[in-house]
Parts: structure tokens; sequence; C-alpha cells
């Protein structure tokens, strides 16, 4: 998806700074994935069997993940939406 997003910067000539806060929403979705990740293999590690606490750590890693994401849409929405409308208005 990410590639997808970036051919699209380039077909719709975004601007610097709209590519640096699609880089940055891009490597922030990125970064809470992996760290998200680590934090459920240290709970696995730490307990094998069903717990309510890490059931909760996970659960909470992965709302960071799906926060991320959303705002990610957001932001991509607000950079992409304008020139797309502005292609199909012509």
């Amino acid at each position: 998806m990410s590639l997808l997003v970036l051919v699209l910067g380039i077909l719709v000539k975004i601007s610097r700074v709209e590519w640096i806060l699609l880089l940055l929403v891009i490597g922030s979705v990125w970064i809470l994935e992996a760290i998200n990740t680590v934090f459920e293999r240290i709970f696995d590690l730490i307990e094998n069997s069903y717990s309510q606490i890490v059931k909760v750590g996970k659960d909470v890693s992965a709302a960071a993940v799906l926060l991320s994401a959303l705002f990610s849409v957001v932001i991509g929405l607000a950079i992409f939406l304008p020139p797309i409308i502005n292609l199909f208005s012509r």
C-alpha cells in the first residue's frame, strides 16, 4: 500500500511539505507496527497462558497501530483528495 501511495504522490506532484508529512505518517505506522510486534513477543515470553493483563497490553499496543493508520488515512485524504477532485472536475 505504501508503494501505491508513493507512486500516487509522484503522479499528482505533491509539494515538499506534503512529501514530508506523507513519509512521517508512513514511517509512524511502520515503527508502531514493529513496536507492537516486539510487545506481543515479550508478552508471550512473560506469560504463556491467558492473562487479562497481557490481553490489555496487546490490545493497547494494537490500538496504537490502528490509531496511527487511521491518522495516516486522514492525512492521505487531505493530501490526495484535492488533486484527485481537480483531475476529475476538468
